[in-house]
């Protein structure tokens, strides 16, 4: 199990048991139009033309499809498709099945056509993910800087009770974790061998914090992390809880806002769908956790000890 799994893993661990409010009135129209969010085999044998269109475009984890659309299944295998009301589509081919008519859900569809970009560049950082070197480490390592990719220079996370996970790139074991305003410490670890720690139960009050990681040769890197009342309005397109496609379009627009600051906010959005293993919630939390791919980069603060 890599960092980010393990990291995804004590999320769902600490999250809260609770599922997404959903309406005991009929499924709203549009329902049969959703996001991949699996399928096999795992080659490029699965396409989809989108309405309007003659183009196949290889299906993808994340496509999102709509009435009209046409998927075309050239071998044996499945696509499942998790449908706006939270209900699932199985299609198995070989075979083609058409997105029967139905209302489009609205604005919540431009947040989330970005989601198969996004789960594909997670992908790759998984696929990479050798490139950090081993858990345990010897001094030639010793010069890699620690990252923290979901934090940027200045995160923002809205007060109250919180669990926080973090992973980090880069140091060597054993890591020492705090977090702090002022002279006052939060939260606090040592003795760390694995590149991830998770605070659960932060009373944060508002202000401003500093998450500070050191390794065992002395590398350090600190981040500066706002404490608001309360966080950003959301577009009213998107305050709707009614499935959980309303859900994560939600966490991919704050994911997106103020250049990624507000990273931790998206994937505390995304908890509730945590107990209800939802895959796509899943998967975007860990490109959340793993990816630094965001319009402002991070930029910590690094110190370098004694060689």
């Amino acid at each position: 199990m890599n960092v980010i799994q393990s990291i995804f893993s004590s999320i769902v661990t600490a999250a809260i048991v609770c599922s997404v409010p959903t309406s005991t009135a009929a499924a709203p129209a549009g329902s049969d139009a959703g996001l991949v969010v699996d399928y096999a085999p795992s080659r490029a044998s699965h396409v989809i033309i989108h309405r309007g269109s003659t183009t196949e475009t290889p299906i993808r984890l994340g496509t999102v499809v709509q009435a009209n659309d046409l998927l075309k299944l050239r071998v044996a295998g499945h696509v499942t498709i998790q449908l706006w009301d939270g209900t699932q589509k199985e299609i198995e081919g070989p075979g083609e099945w058409r997105v029967p008519e139905g209302q489009r859900p609205g604005a919540i569809v431009l947040y989330l056509h970005s989601l198969a970009g996004l789960l594909g560049k997670q992908a790759d950082i998984a696929a990479s993910a050798v490139s950090r070197g081993p858990e345990d480490c010897d001094s030639k390592q010793a010069s890699a800087p620690i990252r923290v990719p979901i934090l940027r220079e200045h995160s923002r996370v809205s007060a109250g009770t919180q669990t926080l996970a973090i992973g980090w790139f880069g140091g060597c074991p054993p890591y020492s974790v705090s977090l702090s305003s002022g002279a006052a410490v939060a939260g606090h670890a040592e003795g760390l061998t694995k590149r991830q720690q998770t605070f659960r139960e932060l009373n944060l009050e508002p202000g401003a914090y500093t998450l500070r990681i050191q390794d065992g040769f002395g590398t350090s890197a600190t981040y500066a992390l706002e404490v608001v009342a309360a966080g950003p309005t959301v577009p009213g397109e998107l305050a709707a809880d009614r499935t959980s496609a309303d859900v994560i379009a939600r966490s991919v627009w704050l994911s997106e806002l103020e250049g990624g600051a507000w990273r931790l906010e998206s994937v505390k959005t995304l908890r509730p769908l945590f107990a209800r293993k939802d895959k796509i919630a899943a998967r975007l939390a860990d490109y959340l956790l793993s990816s630094s791919d965001t319009p402002t980069a991070p930029s910590p603060t690094m110190t370098k000890g004694p060689q």
